[in-house]
């Protein structure tokens, strides 16, 4: 059974990895909720009820299962044995779905590798269309590509990082700026701050992951 969407969607999208309680976001702000597997814990954790559940199912609990199915939530399950993981079928099936706005809570943590990829499906061009970010501990990651993006807070720290090598920046309203310039190195837009605001990111070429930390993040 799918859930019925309306025409302009809006996903939290609740994965297997770290998830503070700050971290999730009141869940009625959204018109479906996906959990992945083992990020049913953290909605159950925080009494959130899922649209759909999504995975192989190996890092879910089975009395969490039960409890689901008898309350006849979907569950899209499949192999242990797969070539893409729980998040990528997730966002599969939400871009399936027409989803046009997406929270990703529990997409980092402890474990290197799923963090790595998981960073590089929000770098995947494929995934544009579901407006992703990441949240984690007080940080926002995005990948933006060929748009503006005003930043309000001043004093919070962004950096950015290029994923294609004609990317082109003009940074207005931080501590460094840039006017239609690439960034250099692998480290050249970590760390910087928000001194002016609004603060704005011109992507003219390109791609960058942004980094945006909260006060709170930082403290």
């Amino acid at each position: 059974m799918r859930p019925v969407l309306p025409s302009t969607v809006k996903a939290l999208i609740i994965a297997n990895g770290e998830c503070g309680s700050d971290d999730l976001p009141d869940p009625t702000l959204f018109d479906v909720v996906i959990a992945v597997d083992g990020g049913g814990r953290h909605a159950e954790r925080r009494g959130i009820k899922p649209n759909v559940v999504i995975g192989d199912e190996d890092s879910l609990p089975q009395a969490l299962q039960k409890k689901w199915r008898a309350q006849k939530i979907p569950f899209c399950t499949f192999p242990t044995d797969k070539s893409q993981t729980d998040l990528e079928l997730a966002f599969l099936w939400a871009q399936e779905r027409g989803v046009q706005e997406s929270i990703v809570c529990g997409a980092l943590g402890q474990r290197l590798d799923h963090a790595m990829a998981n960073i590089a499906l929000l770098a995947d061009v494929r995934f544009a269309s579901l407006s992703l970010t990441f949240v984690h501990g007080g940080t926002r990651v995005r990948c933006l590509r060929s748009t503006e993006t005003l930043l309000e807070c001043q004093g919070e720290r962004v950096s950015l990082l290029s994923v294609s090598q004609d990317t082109l920046l003009t940074l207005r309203g931080f501590q460094y700026l840039l006017e239609r310039e690439p960034l250099l190195s692998p480290t050249h837009g970590i760390s910087n701050c928000i001194v002016e605001s609004p603060a704005s990111i011109v992507v003219h070429e390109g791609a960058v992951l942004m980094f945006h930390a909260s006060l709170k993040a930082d403290s």
